[in-house]
């Protein structure tokens, strides 16, 4: 969700210097650059690059979560602990926290709480069980 926020400060901050070229092509290089923003309809349209609303779900897929959870087990010499954000529909929350516990870390934060809800509630648990049982 933060990356998306850089790809828009970014595409603004180069547009701006350099008025020949679209926000919607600058944006969709950066986006290829940080591998982010799979789920984003095509062609871009740069004011939908942004961070997301609390109710709407993630413009990210899972395969660039994975990949670079993966890689950054693989290179760092400290554990990594995935962060998950509380926001969106439940169905968004869960594919992310899916997303994070998939690569097996220690731990998964849960960032933005007061979003939660019952439902992501439960869901967390059932997550956090089944790897619990899988160890």
């Amino acid at each position: 969700m933060h990356w998306l926020q850089i790809v828009r400060f970014w595409t603004d901050a180069i547009v701006s210097l350099t008025p020949g070229l679209t926000p919607a092509l600058v944006a969709e290089a950066l986006m290829a650059l940080f591998d982010v923003g799979g789920a984003l309809p095509r062609p871009v349209v740069a004011d939908r690059v942004r961070y997301p609303e609390p109710d709407e779900p993630h413009a990210e897929t899972d395969d660039p979560q994975r990949r670079k959870l993966a890689q950054a087990a693989v290179e760092s010499t400290v554990p990594v602990e995935p962060i998950v954000h509380g926001y969106g529909p439940l169905d968004d929350f869960t594919r992310r926290l899916r997303a994070a516990a998939a690569v097996r870390p220690q731990r998964v934060w849960i960032n933005r709480y007061g979003y939660l809800s019952d439902a992501k509630l439960d869901t967390i648990g059932g997550i956090v069980g089944k790897a619990r049982s899988v160890r």
